[in-house]
């Protein structure tokens, strides 16, 4: 799945802005290539889409797998969009920046920059 990103609902239509903030949960495998290309890329949404990082949390599965298996993650990288609703499932690197911000309902950046990549 390398270099992929599945977006998946559980409830409801994705996009949709309710006021409440944004809460992310990114779980990853340690420093695994695609844990560590998706790490990368919600760095650059973050940055991009001005999410506070306060709202963006990491977890690493091989220091708790506790975690993953209580969120019923069974794959790496997988990011959650927590809040607002409805939550959403997003497996892979993330690669496609504009179709995970899309997908969380992030409104596009005010400057929006005519290069790709």
């Amino acid at each position: 799945m390398s270099g992929s990103t599945e977006l998946t609902s559980r409830s409801g239509a994705a996009g949709e802005r309710t006021g409440h903030p944004l809460r992310l949960r990114l779980f990853v495998a340690g420093n695994a290539p695609n844990s560590a290309q998706a790490r990368a890329n919600l760095r650059a949404l973050v940055q991009r889409y001005h999410v506070p990082e306060g709202d963006v949390e990491v977890v690493d599965c091989l220091l708790d797998p506790l975690r993953a298996f209580e969120e019923g993650v069974l794959v790496t990288p997988t990011l959650l969009k927590l809040a607002p609703d409805p939550t959403e499932i997003i497996v892979g690197t993330l690669a496609s920046v504009e179709r995970v911000a899309q997908t969380l309902g992030l409104d596009a950046p005010r400057s929006a920059e005519g290069t790709h990549g």
